[in-house]
């Protein structure tokens, strides 16, 4: 339809004709593309008596405009304005309606009835049971993980509207919903709570409850941290004495994006120490509920799982930027920041307008320590000098090597190759043994001295010879040259004989 304006002048002019009808609701389900009713029509359905109540659901719609259109209506009617996505959702907004409308707010009985306690909470514990009330504010539980119901009336049936006391964490603060009025008047719904003993400290610990704890986890540190697509928590406790505590039955529970309640498995790790693991592939907000044990404060904590990297929103440094530019090098001048953003320059006109490449800096130097240098030199040097000077190298056995690798290369057979130390033994016997045969020669052949070779014969006769004698043993060898060494030793002989002397 092009409008709202025709529609909702004829519903207004039905809804005048019902003039016995306690109730007066319509329900518009549009895009909010039609154009907005008039003010006049608006006021007839408001001067009604019972003013009409118009409750507006916006589908697909386009934009701010046709939400805008559809939200004005509800408050200028005092309705409910509802914005869906999937078509699935209507008949629950219907039956949500009719429901809000058929039933009365307020559910009141004479006779009275006794709440009942259906939660172990800090408020509600250590007191006795309530006194009866006989009416309250009928009023729907969120849907809500977090919310927390601690009385509940056992009338009307069903426990959907008969909360009487309700509490949860909104944000870093608390919330407490009670329904029934606090007594204080003789005609009031629990007028008899008045004379109940523990009036005044239900009440006390329900405020004391609902105000920001101040020291509420004096006791314990709770840290979390998240890697891997995993979040950690990792609570700590200690008692009034600074002593750890051990052995707590730790349980925890925690709200993902999806308003879905999860348990975390908390176990010990180390003295006063407890961790506890979930999974959190989910970019968004998490809250986490931890319960140390009995008669301990629950602990709230929460951890933000941010989105990838890829979609965060990196901006320049440019104030960072300007500082390093303005930096003066020793030696040279102050840097230039290329900053055009009305005009983004080309690589051609930067080359041209900024130099980027300066050569007037002064030549970089950087001093460095050499003395480990030096010591592995001298160290080296040292080495090689004890080596050479105590080490005898002999390259002896290279020439049998190489020839032995030609035989195996060529096929020769290698001639022995006679030893050193063999080859000097019989040189020097050779030598012995010519020196020994010339002494043996010169003794033989030695002439007689006593007889001279040239005396002639007397007398013309023969003068006898004399017999022959025996040879005797040979002559031993001429006695040997005194040494240098032997005749100092003689010589220094004299020079102590003459002193004793």
């Amino acid at each position: 339809m092009p409008e709202f304006d025709p529609s909702m002048h004829k519903a207004a002019a039905a809804f005048a004709k019902l003039t016995d009808a306690a109730v007066k609701h319509m329900i518009i389900i549009s895009d909010g593309d039609p154009t907005p009713p008039k003010r006049a029509t608006l006021k007839l359905l408001t001067d009604q008596q019972p003013p009409v109540v118009v409750t507006t659901v916006a589908v697909g719609s386009h934009g701010i405009l046709g939400t805008g259109t559809m939200k004005d209506i509800a408050q200028r009617t005092g309705g409910k304005y509802y914005k869906v996505r999937n078509s699935a959702a209507l008949p629950r907004i219907y039956q949500r309606e009719v429901r809000r409308l058929a039933r009365p707010l307020v559910f009141q009985r004479e006779e009275g009835f006794q709440p009942r306690v259906v939660a172990n909470h800090e408020i509600v514990r250590e007191i006795s049971a309530p006194p009866p009330i006989t009416g309250f504010v009928l009023t729907s539980r969120k849907d809500n993980p977090l919310v927390e119901v601690l009385i509940t009336s056992p009338v009307p049936s069903g426990d959907r509207n008969n909360t009487l006391l309700a509490c949860w964490t909104y944000g870093l603060g608390r919330t407490v919903a009670w329904t029934t009025d606090t007594g204080e008047s003789s005609q009031g719904w629990a007028r008899q709570w008045k004379n109940w003993p523990d009036y005044k400290k239900f009440f006390s610990k329900m405020v004391r409850w609902s105000m920001r704890p101040v020291d509420n986890s004096q006791n314990f540190m709770v840290a979390t941290d998240t890697s891997d697509g995993k979040v950690r928590v990792i609570v700590n406790a200690w008692d009034k004495d600074d002593q750890f505590l051990d052995f707590l039955n730790m349980t925890s529970r925690v709200v993902g994006p999806d308003l879905k309640a999860r348990e975390i498995d908390i176990r010990q790790i180390a003295p006063g120490r407890y961790l506890g693991e979930f999974d959190a592939a989910d970019a968004g907000s998490y809250m986490i509920l931890v319960h140390p044990g009995r008669g301990q404060a629950p602990l709230r904590t929460g951890i933000n799982v941010p989105y990838s990297a890829e979609y965060r929103d990196r901006q320049e440094n440019l104030a960072l930027l300007s500082q390093m530019a303005a930096l003066t090098p020793t030696g040279g001048k102050p840097g230039l920041l290329i900053e055009d953003p009305a005009r983004p320059l080309e690589d051609q006109q930067l080359v041209q307008r900024f130099n980027s490449f300066r050569h007037d800096l002064a030549r970089a130097t950087s001093p460095q320590d050499t003395w480990y240098l030096l010591l592995l030199a001298g160290g080296c040097l040292f080495f090689f000098d004890v080596f050479f000077r105590r080490v005898q190298i002999d390259f002896a056995w290279l020439a049998p090597l190489v020839a032995r690798v030609r035989a195996g290369l060529f096929q020769h057979e290698v001639a022995p190759v006679p030893s050193a130390t063999m080859g000097r033994l019989q040189s020097r016997k050779a030598e012995i043994s010519g020196q020994i045969q010339q002494r043996r020669a010169g003794a033989r052949f030695q002439p007689d001295v006593q007889q001279p070779l040239d005396t002639p014969p007397t007398g013309g006769k023969a003068t006898p010879q004399p017999k022959p004698t025996e040879p005797g043993p040979a002559a031993g060898p001429p006695p040997e040259e005194e040494t240098y060494t032997a005749r100092l030793l003689k010589a220094k002989r004299k020079v102590w004989e003459k002193k004793q002397k």
